[in-house]
Order: structure tokens, then C-alpha cells, then sequence
């Protein structure tokens, strides 16, 4: 399963799919939970009115969550990406598709990085009209690839990207 994460041809299944993408999330999760830990952040601090109503603290929180968000998303593209790629492979689905699917990610994170995810009104940070609007973009195009690279079947036998992974 490895050579999954670093492989761009051939085709996996939706096991390995699951299982490569289970991995990347604890991976993910666990980063993110080290770094905020680190940056001296814990989850009772951000549940903590005073705390969400410093608008200071607040800006500071966020820039460092997006710092942390977009050194996640460049660790784990490749072998994200790989998977996905091999998903697609499995499915005879078109490259472009992993763009469609990426789009939202990292338009998110951009928004973040660039401080335009969040505005501080009614003495608490409220999400932009534009980070509402990507991410329910990202809830549909999430959850289409979700449908298409985790619940359906590859196409049965070989297929112009190598044989079928269940019967080899």
C-alpha cells in the first residue's frame, strides 16, 4: 500500500483508497493537534468566550491555523494526489476531474492564508460572504468525490491503466 502514496499510474481499489486516505487524515489530524499544542493552543482555550471575543488572540489564532493548514495541504498533496489519481485510473475517469475535486481545497486554504476567510464583527469572527460560498462549493464537489473515488467500482478487467486490482 505504500507505493500507493507516491505512485501517479496503474489503479488501486476502494480499500486501498479508504485505508491510504484514513491514514492521511490521522496524519493530518494529529499534525494539526502537535502544532496548535505547540503554538501553546488548547481546545478548552478556544471554546473560551474571553478568548473568541479578543480580537487580537483571535487574528493571531487564525493566521497560525492557516499557516498550519497550508503546510498540511502541501505535506500531504503528493500522496493524496496519488490516490486520487489511481482512483480515477480505476474508474476510466478523466484526469480533469482531480482538478475539479482539488479546486475547493485549496481555495479554502488561500482564503485562509490570505485573511480573507473571516471578518471580526459582532465582537466575535464571523465567516466572509466568500468563504461561506467555497465552502459549500467544497460540500458538493467533497462529497462527488467521495461518491466516485470511495463507493463506486472500478471498471471490471483492464482497463487502459492496467488490470483490475480486485483480481490481480
Amino acid at each position: 500500500m505504500i507505493r500507493s502514496f507516491t505512485r501517479f499510474s496503474g489503479r488501486i481499489s476502494r480499500k486501498t483508497w479508504w485505508l491510504g486516505n484514513l491514514l492521511l487524515v490521522a496524519i493530518a489530524a494529529a499534525f494539526t493537534y502537535g502544532m496548535l499544542h505547540s503554538l501553546g493552543y488548547s481546545f478548552g482555550e478556544l471554546t473560551n468566550q474571553t478568548f473568541l471575543r479578543d480580537e487580537y488572540k483571535m487574528e493571531l489564532y487564525l493566521q497560525r491555523t492557516a499557516g498550519i493548514q497550508l503546510f498540511t495541504l502541501i505535506l500531504l498533496f503528493v500522496p493524496s494526489t496519488a490516490l486520487m489519481v489511481q482512483r480515477l485510473n480505476d474508474r476510466d475517469r478523466p484526469m480533469w476531474l482531480m482538478a475539479v475535486f482539488w479546486a475547493p481545497t485549496v481555495i479554502l486554504t488561500m482564503l485562509a492564508v490570505g485573511g480573507k476567510a473571516y471578518e471580526f464583527r459582532y465582537g466575535a469572527p464571523q465567516p466572509t460572504t466568500m468563504l461561506t460560498t467555497v465552502t459549500w462549493l467544497s460540500y458538493g464537489t467533497g462529497l462527488w468525490a467521495l461518491i466516485e473515488l470511495g463507493f463506486l467500482a472500478g471498471t471490471p478487467g483492464e482497463n487502459a491503466h492496467g488490470p483490475d486490482p480486485i483480481t490481480s
